[in-house]
């Protein structure tokens, strides 16, 4: 699929964004947030890191279980209110 960037959205970093993984290994993530458009194509799992690409709603969004880091992201970026979680 491909994409036109329309704007920056954000850059997010900070407590919410580390992570410690069972090893014991911890990274912290800065993550970069774009606003964006399909050209064209469709999302397409690569079925090997990706197994399902699909659009959520804000509602269905606020019922998934998220890892912090993403949470974080959509909770800073706005794509879900602090006021629905």
């Amino acid at each position: 699929m491909h994409v036109e960037l329309i704007g920056l959205r954000g850059v997010f970093g900070g407590l919410a964004y580390r992570v410690r993984y069972p090893n014991g290994d911890e990274v912290a993530y800065v993550s970069t947030l774009f606003d964006a458009k399909i050209t064209y194509g469709t999302p397409t799992p690569d079925q090997d890191e990706v197994v399902e690409a699909r659009w959520f709603t804000t509602e269905e969004l606020v019922r998934l279980k998220l890892n912090s880091f993403t949470l974080a992201s959509f909770l800073d970026s706005g794509v879900i209110p602090r006021s629905e979680v």
